[in-house]
């Protein structure tokens, strides 16, 4: 099966391109909807501001597409750091109220520290703790960490979250609601439970464990 990366000119998809390649997938570049619309597996890389990420799907056509590939026909999408940001209902990045893909209930907030013992942006390896029975962890060793860098976060409010980091306090660092996963961490740049990680979205099938 082939996996379709968004490019959507504002991240670095080729590290992400890479890590499928070392694990013999086939890709598929994607910058217009048609090539979306033909989608049978999406990855979103993230990469910058939710504004400006948001407002470039939007610019290109490609914000309807993926809603489209995701609510209509069920194709498996993974969402890496903004690209699981924007499947919340809202971001406040920058003081401007930008709306995400809305699949999930929730807002993109400042990552803040009380008392500021912990430096922002978040940034460097960490370990995730896991629900059970999520696809993205299948044979993934207990504590394995993975790579972070952001200032933003999911503020959940709802069902969907299916793995945690710890911040000051917990945090969302894994999404999932239908055929849709996010992760907040960079697995393209996390070794090999990186490309474990990856290598599970490759092989799951967009149904629900929640």
């Amino acid at each position: 099966m082939t996996t379709t990366v968004v490019d959507y000119g504002g991240g670095n998809i080729y590290s992400v391109l890479n890590a499928l390649d070392e694990l013999g997938e086939e890709t598929v570049v994607a910058d217009e909807p048609e090539a979306i619309d033909a989608a049978t597996r999406i990855v979103l890389p993230g990469v910058g501001a939710f504004p400006s990420a948001m407002g470039k799907l939007r610019e290109k056509g490609l914000f309807d597409a993926i809603d489209r590939a995701v609510q209509k026909r069920s194709v498996p999408y993974l969402g890496i750091c903004v690209g699981m940001q924007m499947m919340a209902e809202i971001g406040f990045e920058g003081g401007v109220e930008t709306p995400g893909f809305g699949w999930i209930p929730g807002d993109v907030i400042s990552l803040r520290s009380s008392p500021p013992t912990y430096r922002v942006p978040h940034m460097g390896w960490a370990k995730v703790s896991w629900r059970d029975g999520q696809p993205l962890s299948y044979s993934m060793r207990d504590g394995a960490s993975f790579y972070f860098c952001h200032s933003y976060h999911v503020r959940n409010t709802g069902s969907g979250v299916c793995g945690e980091v710890e911040f000051d306090h917990s945090i969302v660092a894994a999404l999932q609601v239908g055929s849709a996963i996010g992760v907040q961490f960079h697995p393209e740049r996390s070794g090999n439970n990186g490309l474990k990680l990856i290598e599970n979205f490759l092989d799951w099938d967009g149904e629900t464990n929640q």
